[in-house]
């Protein structure tokens, strides 16, 4: 039996059908990949938070950072206002020139260290700084004062070099 011959215009379809075939293919592949480095981003993107706590049967007063990101986040700036001034870093703590501005240089009970270049691994939890402040009225007073005039800007980057800040209260 004789094999049928293909015409010049069969041959036309059937290339050109595996042009189009080969560049789908081509294109699906630089999706998948541009998807997959998508993925791997938000994969490992830190999510910093900042907590205000408050505790008026013990009388503490303070604020926590965490990373409920899923990857590290690497601490680039740091800034604290009162009453929307910036409050330069002061002091063996850092912390001397917003406690005085606050009237609180008394009732410091603890500070963490954080600062430019540290870094937070996804999860961890984070000591800002925290008050104690025996006196009921006074707690009472100093409990919205703190909340209303301080803030707290934290810029940090993922593990890509994608920048993010946090600001506490917005």
């Amino acid at each position: 039996m004789k094999k049928p011959e293909l015409s010049s215009t069969t041959d036309t379809i059937v290339s050109l059908s595996a042009m189009v075939i080969a560049l789908a293919s081509i294109v699906v592949s630089v999706w998948q990949g541009m998807e997959t480095r998508k993925h791997y981003r938000l994969s490992v993107r830190p999510k910093i938070e900042i907590f205000y706590n408050s505790d008026s049967e013990r009388q503490l007063i303070g604020y926590t950072m965490c990373n409920n990101g899923l990857g590290p986040a690497m601490i680039t700036e740091k800034n604290i206002y009162i009453d929307g001034e910036p409050v330069p870093w002061s002091g063996f703590s850092g912390y001397d020139e917003m406690l005085k501005r606050l009237g609180l240089q008394p009732y410091l009970k603890s500070h963490g260290a954080m600062g430019a270049g540290m870094t937070v691994k996804a999860g961890e939890q984070k000591n800002i700084i925290d008050f104690h402040i025996p006196d009921e009225n006074l707690y009472q007073e100093k409990i919205m004062d703190i909340y209303s005039r301080l803030r707290f800007e934290i810029h940090y980057e993922s593990m890509y070099g994608e920048s993010f800040i946090c600001v506490v209260p917005r």
